[in-house]
């Protein structure tokens, strides 16, 4: 019992890390913030009062791909407005070049 209980502090002590890391990110400014990109970027992926765009560098990119098909569900779901094919290639273009660890 002492183990399965000592687990679930390290999954709750691994989730609370990791929500600051996100959240101090959240603080920083977007980059490009003023492009296209950026801006279907903070329009679809914090748009609706949702929560404040996440700065590309909280995540790698390959993070950033599964985060990004996890909010595409959820927005279909919620009956949100999705983004064209283009906007989609570019706001995943932008969040690849921005990722952590990019060479940008």
């Amino acid at each position: 019992m002492k183990q399965h209980a000592m687990g679930h502090w390290v999954a709750v002590l691994f989730s609370v890390v990791a929500m600051s890391v996100i959240l101090l990110a959240c603080a920083a400014e977007l980059p490009e913030r003023d492009t296209e990109a950026a801006q279907l970027y903070a329009r679809y992926c914090a748009g609706s009062g949702c929560h404040t765009p996440i700065p590309p560098k909280a995540m790698t990119a390959r993070l950033w791909d599964m985060q990004y098909s996890r909010m595409i569900e959820l927005m279909h779901r919620s009956g949100s407005p999705l983004p064209s094919p283009e906007a989609e290639r570019l706001i995943l273009d932008y969040l690849h070049r921005h990722a952590e660890g990019s060479q940008s």
